[in-house]
């Protein structure tokens, strides 16, 4: 049973890229996306 929970979250592990996860510099640029989302959202009611 404990074999048979591990495997979605071997595949799940597998699927996600861990090098997004791990370099710093990917995270900073998910923080610009965010940031910029955000930005765009605001500027939608400004118009």
């Amino acid at each position: 049973m404990g074999l048979a929970s591990a495997r979605p979250l071997q595949a799940a592990l597998k699927s996600a890229p861990v090098r997004f996860v791990t370099r710093i510099t990917d995270l900073y640029q998910l923080i610009k996306m965010i940031s910029l989302a955000a930005f765009l959202h605001l500027a939608i009611y400004w118009v």
